[in-house]
Order: structure tokens, then sequence, then C-alpha cells
């Protein structure tokens, strides 16, 4: 889960990585080298963080989805059907019932 914060982080790093570069070399006023360290910097590190914080776990599903693909069995209740997933009722449509 990639959010707006990942990319503020970012920006903080190169913030954090320019004001560094001030401090060591006393360059105070605004310069074209400070906003290509900014540009570069924020750039490398919206990359990385990325790379660190996205998961390499496979997606599992979740909710109803874990039950696709699985059968079973549906009682009849008044005109509806339902089914019980785990404890709970659920009305489902069903097509193509004969008999």
């Amino acid at each position: 889960m990639i959010t707006a914060a990942f990319y503020g982080l970012s920006l903080a790093i190169s913030a954090f990585i320019v004001a560094f570069y001030v401090w060591i070399f006393g360059d105070q006023g605004v310069s074209i080298i400070q906003g290509l360290i900014f540009a570069i910097s924020s750039v490398i590190a919206s990359y990385a963080l990325t790379r660190i914080f996205s998961s390499s776990l496979p997606e599992t599903p979740q909710g109803l989805d874990i039950y696709i693909g699985q059968s079973r069995k549906v009682k009849k209740v008044g005109d509806d059907y339902k089914v019980t997933l785990d404890g709970v009722d659920y009305f489902v449509e069903i097509d193509g019932l004969t008999g």
C-alpha cells in the first residue's frame, strides 16, 4: 500500500539532504545545485521507499472472496435461497435451478 505519506516522506528526506548540503558547504542562497540535489534525491527516495515498503507477500482473498470456487449447501427459505458461511446466513440468487 503506497500512499501520499511515502511520497511526503521522500520529500522530507530530500529536504534533509539539501539542508545537510547547505550545512557542509555553507551555500545559503538558493541555487540550481540545491534544486538538482532536491529533485534527484526525491526521485531516488520515492523509488527506494516504494521498493522497501511494498509487500512481497501474495494477495490473499478477503471477505466473501475466500469462498469463490467452493461448493456449499443451499437451503430454501420461503421463496428465497440462503447459504450459511461461518455461521452467517447470506441470501443468494440461483440461475438455472431445476426441480
